[in-house]
């Protein structure tokens, strides 16, 4: 078989996402991993938001795997644990693909992957919770700055709480205004 026989046969194995991949990186208004993921990103969401059918959610499904663990794109990891998540009821799995996303520096990963852990749906401590509520919390997710709130008022740390409510106001959490109202009386 010459080279164009062997290169129609790879072909025919390749998968949507390999193709998709193979045509973008010859683009050449694409100039980083980055905007080939950002593409096959928004594909895959297209035809999530559009799908009539089971099939072409998997389809979707089958292109936001690769990109969360080959590119190592942040936004496919949110999706895949929210599917998991919400579709799969697969904690674990969610678990796994939300810690990922909070390891590449992701505040809404690291909130969701606090949220199984203290609500006991996966394993893991408060410690470590924690932590990741105190990541969320300090890059902008008001949702956690008000959980470390509640978690040091309830720990008798009303210093640390006030400052962890404020935040939660600031960011537009508005439920920490009563919490506020609450520790300023005392």
């Amino acid at each position: 078989m010459g080279l164009f026989g062997k290169k129609k046969e790879e072909k025919k194995h390749m998968n949507e996402f390999q193709e998709d991949i193979s045509k973008l990186l010859s683009r050449d208004d694409l100039r980083s991993r980055s905007d080939v993921a950002k593409v096959e990103y928004e594909k895959a969401l297209n035809i999530v938001n559009n799908a009539s059918s089971q099939e072409e959610i998997i389809r979707a499904y089958n292109l936001m795997g690769p990109l969360a663990v080959e590119f190592e794109y942040v936004l496919a990891m949110m999706w895949m644990g929210d599917f998991a998540e919400s579709l799969k009821r697969n904690m674990q799995e969610a678990g796994y693909w939300f810690k990922k996303a909070a390891e590449k520096g992701d505040p809404n990963g690291a909130r969701n992957y606090a949220d199984l852990i203290m609500s006991g749906q996966i394993g893991g401590s408060q410690t470590e919770a924690l932590s990741y509520y105190a990541f969320a919390a300090d890059n902008g997710i008001a949702e956690a700055a008000f959980v470390m709130g509640e978690l040091m008022r309830n720990s008798g740390n009303n210093e640390r709480a006030l400052e962890y409510y404020k935040k939660a106001l600031d960011g537009g959490y508005t439920l920490a205004e009563i919490r506020i109202s609450q520790l300023n009386k005392n």
